[in-house]
């Protein structure tokens, strides 16, 4: 039996960086009678909960006509509607936390497989779109100015990765003679919309993680340089090969080449890979390849620590989690009811939708600073391999550590008393397969090593 691992990845925190979270399914799971409750089990208000945990701003996306699709229960879709938002909005504000605005420019999801225009401006073209996608924009601000909850950001699109409001399903790419000014009229509207206000709302573009470096460079060339924000979308469930550490690296490389504040617009990860709390499946089943977190709640809080550090350090400007509150209900979308996110929510539903560890990301920058890790500091060796153990050899005291099945199973544990410098992990009795190997160090930091067994 032989061990193959990857990079050390200490989890650490440095300089302040904005924390923000999509609540836009909130309003809707309430309606659909969803509860949410505090890490003791107390109901609590979610917009004032996430505020007080140390949320500072909330994402909302916004959708044209979203009335014009059925929900799986047979009525007309109305959560992400203008009005659903205006009242989202309101909550957000009162909460004390800032509004970041997805404009979908959609009737319902777009992503970089679809990018479907509304069925209002079918049959539209040329200027005409253009002068429709400028109006909307411009209306939409006024309308959240009018009832004082204008946003900090815009987003012109979501995940727009292959095209922009199109008129077919699915995309086919962009053609810039024509897609260029499409996002120009969405910046525009911005820009204008400040001016005769005297607002300060930064438009931003977003892509995934897999086609940034490639899509900035191509709206840079199509003459799309005038927003503020560069936003990214990356999920290890469909980034499976991407570490934490190259996500620093694009970071890096946009902010540096393009001049623009980069942050993560989206991110998710599962806290547990069993089937949830109703009969909609989750769909995000794994974590990828190479992140070294196993699907725990301690995992999904590192992941994000480690994220989070990573994304500040290289320069990027914010961190936000998609739909941490999607947790289950009767609230019905076009697929199903419930939620097919709770295992990557920030409540368990196995505890009666209490919070997660998850929110300790929200205190990034407020908690204590710790130093990171020295490189070299822990090795991991085969013991040797015939003998079926793993030896951790560290120059800081181990107080405990915790071995966890690729599917989040704790499968072995040694918690204190007291630490030691050298740590066996016995492995005679495992499967072959990938386990998380979490070390809890005397000093309170957490390492996490991925680890192969054959």
């Amino acid at each position: 039996m032989r061990f193959l691992f990857l990079l050390l990845f200490p989890l650490t925190l440095s300089a302040q960086c904005l924390q923000g979270v999509d609540l836009s399914y909130v309003n809707a799971v309430e309606e659909g009678e969803g509860i949410y409750r505090d890490s003791r089990g107390e109901r609590v208000d979610p917009y004032a909960y996430f505020a007080e945990r140390g949320a500072e701003m909330v994402r909302l996306r916004l959708w044209h006509t979203p009335e014009n699709n059925q929900s799986s229960c047979g009525a007309p879709i109305s959560s992400g509607g203008m009005e659903d938002v205006l009242l989202a909005a309101r909550r957000t504000d009162s909460a004390g936390m800032g509004i970041k605005l997805a404009l979908h420019y959609g009737d319902y999801f777009v992503d970089p497989g679809k990018q479907r225009r509304p069925a209002a401006w079918d049959g539209l073209a040329d200027q005409a779109l253009l002068d429709s996608i400028y109006g909307y924009t411009y209306r939409v601000l006024e309308r959240m100015h009018a009832q004082g909850t204008t946003p900090a950001i815009l987003a012109v699109g979501n995940e727009t990765d292959n095209g922009f409001v199109d008129a077919t399903v699915p995309t086919d790419g962009f053609e810039w003679a024509a897609d260029g000014p499409k996002f120009q009229a969405g910046i525009r509207a911005v820009a204008a919309f400040n001016t005769a206000n005297g607002t300060a709302v930064k438009s931003a573009i977003h892509l995934t993680e897999s086609y940034a470096r490639y899509g900035a460079a191509e709206l840079q060339q199509a003459g799309v340089t005038d927003y503020d924000i560069l936003g990214i979308s990356y999920y290890p469930h469909f980034h499976p090969e991407t570490t934490i550490a190259e996500i620093g690296n694009l970071v890096s490389h946009l902010t540096a080449a393009y001049g623009k504040e980069v942050m993560i617009f989206e991110t998710g990860f599962s806290f547990n890979h069993r089937s949830g709390g109703d009969d909609y499946n989750n769909f995000l089943g794994g974590n990828g390849n190479v992140v070294p977190y196993p699907a725990t709640p301690e995992g999904q809080r590192d992941f994000l620590l480690e994220l989070t550090r990573t994304v500040c350090d290289n320069g990027g400007a914010g961190v936000f989690y998609w739909e941490p509150g999607w947790i289950s209900s009767e609230m019905c979308d076009a697929w199903g009811r419930g939620s097919s996110y709770e295992n990557a929510s920030f409540f368990d539903f196995e505890r009666d939708n209490r919070a997660l560890p998850a929110f300790e990301f929200l205190e990034y920058g407020t908690v204590a600073t710790r130093e990171a890790v020295p490189e070299g500091a822990i090795t991991l060796y085969a013991n040797p391999p015939v003998d079926g153990s793993l030896r951790v050899v560290s120059t800081l005291p181990i107080a405990g550590w915790r071995l966890f099945a690729a599917d989040g199973r704790e499968v072995d544990r040694k918690v204190g008393p007291g630490s030691d410098l050298n740590v066996t992990v016995p492995t005679a009795s495992l499967a072959t397969g990938g386990y998380f190997l979490q070390l809890e160090l005397q000093d309170g930091r957490r390492v996490s090593r991925r680890v192969g067994v054959k």
